[in-house]
């Protein structure tokens, strides 16, 4: 029973007779078991817990990005914010605009509640389109013992996935069916016995999913698009949900059962397992449907009604910022709810285009640039007053004061249909909660950190942050952390950092959205000129008034030179040819110099025109356009209005290799440790270099530890009980 040493029989040659020639090979790793595992080793390879840091270590495997999700990092309100910077100095200003009907489609025969659509309006009665998985189960039975009166469940979808549960009591099916036929079952491709085109047809009623058509309808026809009704104009905006939905499938339901299911499964399951199963109504339910797709619901947010008019004030007694040599206002740029009001005033709903509509008023009421009233005005993500914010899609006035904290904006008759928010500071901090269906909770460590990618982008794509969300161990929440100011914005965000990304420590780590954001501001083009310019006409007149004294003495400087040139040339002739050859030699001389005198004051005084003419040029030009747009919006049709997580992951396939190279080559360790550190109750692939063999068992011998260290340089599979 004491095996002191295991030997393997190699090769077996016979020689002659009975004589055998045997090759045997020692185990060595099992003879020397305990010290081979608690010796020093470089552990390349093996299998790692989640809780484990190495489990990060890469594959070296590439994978294919595909992007499957986009979260919108909104904040509580749900809406951008029109965001302005007013002059300190700012006394009061006021503003009144009238709006005419503005509307995409004309429904006006019907009220906004008669719409066909109008049932959809909210995720629990979202319209449901075709579901992208249909998952079926097969209920069979077990009425013998062992086990006694058990039930289990064979599953298939229409990826093709085939699964099964374990025996437990329940309702029954078709029966009797012992393990071993299941198992039969199992093994055979019994998805193919049914058609998944007829299911998914005759599952419409049972789940209340609608045809593609009339989806696209409402995608591609009512998305955005602003409706005209007999009771107002509205703005349609799409919402999409996903749905989860099961149930069983009994004889009641019709050609589901009779059509699809039944005669398929009983057939099916007898040609498998050779004799015939029985099933009736009264053991119903036999199948299970699970269906899960996206869906989708409308909102349906009042704009205007034709001809409304709109006031807008800042007042004086507004809140001036602490930190900054500027004044701030803010407005929602879409809908939101106004609570509580003090005084027992009633809440209302901001008309969803008011901020969009005063906003631009004001850029054209005000004086806009540097000197101006209004220096910039942007859309931004997040709200600059964070008390204000009561709840989801919510503002509450009641730790507000009106006329310094806030100001509505009022229709004609004085009925409040928006609101402007006065912040006393340009800085603040949000966290931004992500949705129980948005949040990132790691369940393989090991595959979502080599195959899944999260990306957090700008809401113009001027900046991106990349990071790995297994080694963040999951995100939960977005820290925001802004400070707003004209032109150049700041706006900062980063996940929940854990893990390998230590904790936030209020630092720049994250995304910051650069580039503009800015909306277009039409200002006028002379005005503008003259404030930036006020002192160049001074300046341009004092540079004429050099260059015309500098033309006056260089003038005199040219004539004495002439007169000189000529004297002295008239000399030097008469020294060499006589009186009468130096009398005209310095004729000659003199008229050559003032045609040079001449040519040297006409093209100074052309440049001195030419700079007055260009300067005026420039003026005509300017007073030619006298309202023009000092500053463009940075939005196009695709940018978005909020910081957003985009989520990239590669196919099932390629998950399913990574998974596989796990299960049979291990996971990349690299580092010094003991084997024994890394097995399991399973066996499991151990790969590394023995650095040092030691025990209390194990004698030292060149032969064996080169042995030993052979095979675990080979990789062996080892552990288990």
């Amino acid at each position: 029973d004491n095996i002191l040493s295991r030997w393997f029989v190699i090769e077996c040659d016979q020689t002659r007779g009975a004589q055998l020639k045997l090759k045997l090979h020692r185990d060595t790793v099992a003879d020397f078991y305990d010290a081979v595992l608690d010796s020093p080793c470089f552990i390349e390879k093996a299998k790692l817990s989640g809780s484990n840091d190495l489990i990060f270590n890469s594959e070296n495997m590439t994978y294919n990005q595909i992007k499957k999700k986009e979260i919108l990092l909104k904040d509580e309100t749900d809406t951008p914010w029109i965001v302005g910077y007013l002059a300190k100095n700012l006394a009061s200003k006021t503003g009144s605009i009238t709006v005419g009907a503005n509307y995409d489609i004309s429904l006006s025969n019907m009220d906004h509640d008669d719409w066909p659509y109008y049932s959809y309006r909210s995720a629990a009665s979202a319209l449901r389109d075709i579901p992208t998985n249909i998952k079926i189960g097969i209920n069979v039975w077990h009425p013998e013992t062992p086990p006694t009166n058990m039930k289990t469940t064979i599953y298939f979808d229409n990826f093709g996935n085939q699964s099964r549960t374990s025996w437990s009591a329940g309702a029954k099916g078709f029966a009797p069916i012992v393990e071993s036929d299941v198992k039969k079952i199992m093994s055979t491709n019994f998805a193919n016995w049914f058609d998944m085109d007829d299911i998914k047809d005759d599952l419409k009623t049972k789940f209340s999913y609608d045809s593609a058509s009339s989806i696209n309808t409402l995608l591609t026809q009512y998305d955005g698009k602003r409706v005209q009704f007999n009771d107002g104009i509205y703005r349609i905006k799409i919402k999409q949900t996903n749905y989860n939905d099961s149930s069983s499938i009994t004889v009641d339901d019709g050609a589901i059962f009779t059509d699809d299911l039944y005669d398929a499964a009983k057939a099916g399951i007898e040609s498998v397992v050779g004799h015939s199963v029985t099933f009736g109504a009264a053991v119903s339910p036999a199948f299970t449907a699970e269906v899960s797709g996206q869906a989708y619901y409308i909102e349906m947010q009042l704009i205007s009604a034709d001809g409304s008019q709109y006031d807008w004030n800042i007042p004086a007694t507004r809140n001036k910022l602490n930190d900054a040599p500027y004044d701030m206002f803010a407005i929602p740029m879409n809908s939101v709810i106004f609570g509580a009001i003090p005084g027992g005033g009633t809440s209302y709903t901001q008309l969803d285009d008011i901020g969009k509509i005063v906003a631009s008023d004001m850029a054209v009421t005000l004086s806009a640039g540097a000197g101006g009233e209004l220096y910039d005005i942007q859309i931004l993500p997040y709200c600059p007053m964070p008390i204000a914010i009561q709840s989801s899609n919510t503002i509450s006035t009641l730790n507000l004061t009106e006329h310094a904290d806030y100001e509505h904006i009022v229709d004609g008759d004085g009925v409040p249909v928006g609101i402007i928010l006065f912040p006393s500071v340009s800085s603040f901090s949000q966290v931004i909660a992500l949705g129980t269906s948005d949040r990132v909770n790691i369940s393989d460590y090991k595959v979502e950190s080599e195959c899944d990618l999260y990306r957090l982008c700008s809401p113009n794509y001027a900046g991106v942050f990349e990071f790995n969300a297994a080694k963040n161990g999951g995100i939960t929440y977005f820290e925001v952390n802004c400070t707003y100011k004209p032109y150049n914005p700041y706006i900062q965000l980063n996940p929940n950092f854990g893990r390998l990304y230590g904790k936030d420590f209020n630092d720049e780590r994250g995304l910051i959205c650069g580039g503009d954001f800015s909306m277009a501001i039409v200002n006028d083009a002379w005005v503008t000129y003259e404030l930036q310019n006020k002192n160049y006409e001074k300046s341009f007149q004092r540079n004429i008034t050099s260059l015309e004294l500098q033309n006056k003495y260089a003038t005199i400087r040219d004539v004495a030179g002439a007169v000189g040139g000529a004297v002295g040339a008239g000399a030097s002739a008469a020294t060499a040819a006589g009186p009468v050859g130096g009398v005209a030699a310095g004729a000659v001389s003199a008229a050559a110099g003032a045609a040079d005198v001449y040519m040297n004051v006409k093209l100074r005084r052309e440049n001195i025109n030419l700079q007055k003419d260009q300067f005026s040029y420039s003026l005509q030009n300017i007073r030619a356009l006298p309202l023009t747009l000092s500053r463009t919006t940075a939005y196009t049709i695709n940018n978005k209005y909020f910081p957003f997580l985009e989520y990239y992951t590669c196919s099932d396939v390629e998950k399913e290799a990574l998974r596989n190279k796990i299960k049979y080559e291990g996971m990349t360790v690299m580092c010094i440790g003991k084997i024994r550190d890394y097995l399991t109750n399973e066996m499991e692939f151990i790969k590394g270099r023995m650095i040092k063999i030691i025990g209390d068992d194990y004698y030292a011998d060149a032969h064996i530890s080169e042995e030993i260290y052979s095979r675990i340089s080979q990789g062996i599979y080892i552990g288990g009980n």
